[in-house]
C-alpha cells in the first residue's frame, strides 16, 4: 500500500530541487519567448544563412509567409458555440473534405491461424448544404498466412509489418482519392484531406532499411499526389511534441537547449481561439534527408516540401500542430487551409470532425476481434479445417463467457 505521508515527506524532501527546475525552465521559456519575437523581424535569407551548415537538427527555416508578427490573429469572435458552428457552416460550404484512419487486429499465438489484419476506413464529405451525400466506407485487408510464417508467428517483425502495413494503407487511401478527382481541384476552394498524424515521420528514423524506405516512400507518395492535383493535405496532430521552432531558435539565439520546453508549450498562453502562428519549413534533417529519391527513382527532392504552423484550437490548452505541403503556402492558402480546420474544429467541439466520424468507423473493439476470429472458425470449418484454441486462451473464454 502507498503511505500519504511518507511521499510528502520525500518530496519536501526535493522541495529545493523542484523550485530550481521550475525557475530554471521559467527562464528558458522566456529566452525563447523573445527569440521567437526577434525571428520575425529577421529576413528570412538571414535566418537561412545562419542555420545553414548547422550539424545535426536545424529544426526550422522561414518559409514563403515569413514576416512579423509571427502570430496571425484570427479576425472573428463570437458569442455562443452556436454563432461558431453558424461561421463553420457558412464557411465550409461547397469544400469536400476526406479523413482517413485505420485500426488493426494484432497476430496472436492464442489461435493456431495467427493472422493479422489491417482495417482502413475513410469518411468523405462534400458539404453540400442540409443533402446528407457523405461517405462513411472502410476496406479490410487480411494478411496472408504466409506473410506470417516470413515473420514469424508474434515477433517484433511481424508486428512491425502491420504497423507499417496500415500506415501505408492510409497513406494510399488519401493518395488514391487525390488522383482520383478526375478534374483540376477549384483553385480557390479545393478539396482538403486529412491525415491523422505528422508529414513528417521521424518514427521511421530509428529504422533501417526496407522498413523506414517504406515509411518515408508512403509519405513521399502522398506528398507528390497533393502537389500534381493541387489538393491539400492535413497532417495533424492535437497534441504535439515537436521541437522544430525550438530548435531554431536554439541554433539562432545560442540558447541553451532545454528538453523541457516543446513548440507547444512555448506557445501556449499566446494565442487566443483560431489563431494561428505563421508557417514555416520543417527542417528536420535526421529524418527529411531520406526524403529525397534517387536519378534512377526519379530525383524527387522534397526534403524542405514540408510545412508547419501551430493553430489554437482550443480555449487555453496547448496549440495543435497543423503539417501542410510548402505548394499550399507558396501558393497562398495556408489561410484557407487554416479556415478548413477551422470548422472541423468548431463542428467537432475540440476536436477535428473528420476523424470523429471515420475514428468510428476504423476502430476493431476487442468484441470486434473475437467476432473475427468467430469468422476465421466459421471460414475454417466450411474448408475441412481446424482452427486450435491454445488451453490457456480457451480458459480465460469459458470463463469471460
Amino acid at each position: 500500500m502507498l503511505y500519504p505521508d511518507k511521499v510528502q515527506r520525500a518530496l519536501q524532501e526535493r522541495l529545493r530541487d523542484f523550485q530550481d527546475l521550475d525557475s530554471r525552465h521559467a527562464r528558458d521559456v522566456e529566452s525563447y519567448a523573445a527569440w521567437l519575437d526577434r525571428v520575425g523581424a529577421m529576413d528570412a535569407a538571414e535566418i537561412e544563412a545562419q542555420l545553414e551548415g548547422r550539424v545535426g537538427n536545424p529544426g526550422a527555416i522561414a518559409s514563403e509567409e515569413h514576416g512579423s508578427p509571427i502570430l496571425l490573429r484570427f479576425g472573428h469572435s463570437w458569442g455562443n458555440h452556436e454563432e461558431a458552428r453558424a461561421w463553420a457552416y457558412d464557411r465550409i460550404q461547397g469544400i469536400t473534405t476526406l479523413a482517413v484512419d485505420g485500426s488493426q487486429i494484432p497476430p496472436s499465438k492464442d489461435y493456431s491461424f495467427g493472422l493479422a489484419a489491417i482495417q482502413v476506413a475513410w469518411f468523405l464529405n462534400p458539404h453540400r448544404g442540409d443533402k446528407r451525400e457523405y461517405v462513411k466506407d472502410a476496406s479490410f485487408e487480411l494478411l496472408s498466412p504466409n506473410v506470417q510464417t516470413e515473420q514469424g508467428d508474434e515477433g517484433p517483425q511481424l508486428i512491425q509489418e502491420v504497423n507499417l502495413r496500415r500506415f501505408e494503407g492510409e497513406t494510399r487511401k488519401l493518395a488514391e482519392y487525390i488522383r482520383g478527382w478526375g478534374r483540376p481541384a477549384p483553385a480557390d476552394r479545393p478539396p482538403v484531406v486529412f491525415f491523422d498524424g505528422t508529414l513528417v515521420a521521424s518514427f521511421a528514423a530509428s529504422l533501417s532499411g526496407e522498413p523506414r524506405t517504406r515509411y518515408v516512400r508512403a509519405v513521399m507518395d502522398l506528398l507528390r499526389a497533393s502537389a500534381e492535383h493541387r489538393v491539400p493535405v492535413v497532417g495533424f496532430v492535437d497534441t504535439s511534441h515537436a521541437r522544430d521552432l525550438c530548435n531554431m531558435l536554439h541554433h539562432l539565439g545560442n540558447l541553451p537547449p532545454s528538453d523541457r520546453i516543446n513548440d507547444a508549450l512555448l506557445l501556449q498562453g499566446k494565442m487566443r481561439w483560431g489563431d494561428r502562428t505563421r508557417a514555416f519549413v520543417c527542417a528536420r534533417d535526421h529524418i527529411l534527408r531520406y526524403y529525397r529519391l534517387s536519378p534512377e527513382e526519379g530525383g524527387d527532392d522534397l526534403q524542405r516540401e514540408v510545412c508547419f504552423f501551430y493553430l489554437q484550437t482550443t480555449g487555453d490548452g496547448p496549440p495543435a500542430r497543423v503539417d501542410v505541403p510548402r505548394w499550399v503556402v507558396r501558393d497562398g492558402l495556408a489561410d484557407y487551409v487554416a479556415d478548413v480546420v477551422r470548422c472541423e474544429v468548431v463542428a467537432g467541439t475540440g476536436y477535428p470532425y473528420c476523424f470523429q466520424a471515420v475514428d468510428a468507423a476504423a476502430t476493431l473493439s476487442v468484441p470486434d476481434r473475437e467476432a473475427f476470429y468467430g469468422q476465421l472458425q466459421l471460414f475454417c470449418e466450411r474448408n475441412d479445417m481446424k482452427l486450435r484454441l491454445a488451453p490457456k486462451a480457451a480458459s480465460k473464454r469459458r470463463r469471460r463467457l
